[in-house]
């Protein structure tokens, strides 16, 4: 286009300087021949009229030309200008982009070297880019990553549940701190406590999320220990007193009426630690503590509240329901107090009591329960008694190469002994 111009108007002086010239050649000659007759004359003014011709043409071409010479040659500086503000400007970029390269592997190294996972996503919760923690837990490789969505790396299920946080976030333009359990391919179960957050361009527009996601496993593993030491009996695996003073304020509801309680206490665990040892003693405790456990609902609240007494809360058990689990607790106790792999006595004392009337006190309840318990303690304490001589004699000829005479010989000759020392029967 720029060339038919350049053309069209070269062409348009060219004709302009042929017309022009004839006519002033034309014109000047038929002037001179007018005017002048001599051939001297003639020859003078046609030379003058030449060198004005040359003039003339000299100064239109002078005219002419001047302002394109001058724009060519301005344009050429510009351009040399141009250039080499260009190279400039080429090697400023060239310095930035090389110094930003290295500021960003600098930050893919420092991002790759910690150990939560690091992703961003765009608006549409598509993978921008991740660190190599991220990588290893997917299992696949930062560039078959991005451009992919959580449904293309998870489950369904888990997917929908962050594709829906993550619309929540960009929504409500916050940040959002949850956490979430996965299951390794070897079945592991690990837990994540994850932050996402948005990001922004220079015009403060949300362009995407970014997330950081730890492993909290052992974390939570130490937590749970602590939640279950702080609330159970370590020997037993029962609930301890805290507990049972936490269901006791959480259970005393109307909703939670007939509201019943059993305390226990084990007969004669002084005597078995004293004569067996504290071992057998544990041991008596674990078998007590199992027996409560089967004979109860899972609803039901069963704790040891002391060295040998334990509680049980019952919710929705009314006096009736109470004494059949009672008595289904001792009749168990009998049946493994038989057995011959057990080698202790095993008893317990029983009392119950139950709320029926949200205007009765649950711990009045609790008190006549122990207070049954007591007086069925002290019932059977003669007879409980002379049963755990018995069973600590039998025990001792079963363990012992000494012949059962020879025994009570011994029992005599300490009597006459005391006898001859003045000592009393007590």
């Amino acid at each position: 286009m720029k060339k038919n111009i350049a053309r069209r108007k070269t062409l348009k002086i060219t004709a302009m300087y042929f017309f022009i010239g004839c006519a002033w050649i034309y014109v000047s000659d038929i002037i001179v021949q007018f005017y002048f007759s001599e051939l001297s004359q003639v020859l003078f003014y046609s030379i003058l009229k030449g060198v004005s011709y040359v003039f003339v043409t000299a100064a239109l071409f002078f005219c002419l030309t001047y302002p394109a010479l001058k724009e060519v040659l301005d344009s050429k500086e510009s351009i040399k200008k141009v250039n080499s503000e260009l190279e400039k400007t080429n090697e400023l970029y060239l310095e930035l982009y090389h110094d930003y390269r290295k500021k960003q592997a600098l930050l893919k190294s420092l991002i790759d070297s910690i150990p939560d996972l690091i992703f961003y996503k765009d608006v549409n919760s598509v993978y921008m880019g991740c660190n190599a923690a991220f990588e290893q837990f997917v299992g696949r490789l930062e560039r078959d990553i991005v451009g992919h969505t959580d449904k293309d790396l998870f489950s369904q299920e888990q997917a929908d549940r962050f594709m829906n946080i993550e619309k929540k976030i960009l929504e409500d333009n916050t940040i959002v701190r949850f956490e979430e359990r996965f299951s390794n391919p070897d079945g592991k179960e690990v837990v994540f406590e994850t932050l996402k957050t948005p990001y922004y361009d220079n015009d403060g527009k949300i362009i995407g999320l970014i997330g950081i996601s730890r492993d909290i496993t052992e974390r939570k593993i130490r937590e749970e220990r602590i939640q279950y030491i702080s609330h159970h009996d370590t020997l037993t695996g029962l609930y301890n007193r805290t507990y049972f003073d936490e269901a006791k304020i959480a259970l005393d509801r109307p909703d939670q009426l007939p509201l019943s309680v059993i305390v226990g206490d084990i007969n004669g665990m002084k005597m078995i630690n004293d004569t067996f040892g504290h071992k057998k003693g544990d041991t008596l405790l674990k078998e007590v503590a199992n027996i409560l456990k089967q004979c109860v609902q899972k609803n039901h609240v069963v704790a040891r509240t002391g060295g040998d007494e334990f509680m049980i809360l019952m919710p929705h058990t009314d006096g009736q329901a109470v004494k059949e689990i009672a008595d289904r607790i001792r009749a168990t106790a009998k049946e493994k107090r038989l057995e011959e792999t057990l080698d202790f006595y095993m008893d317990i004392a029983l009392g119950y009591a139950t709320k029926n009337e949200p205007s009765e006190s649950l711990d009045k309840a609790i008190l006549l329960a122990e207070d049954y318990m007591y007086r069925r303690k002290l019932l059977e304490e003669r007879s409980l008694h002379n049963d755990y001589l018995t069973y600590i004699k039998m025990t001792m000829f079963e363990k012992s190469n000494e012949t059962e005479k020879h025994a009570e010989r011994l029992v005599e000759l300490s009597l006459k002994l005391g006898e001859a020392l003045g000592l009393s029967e007590v």
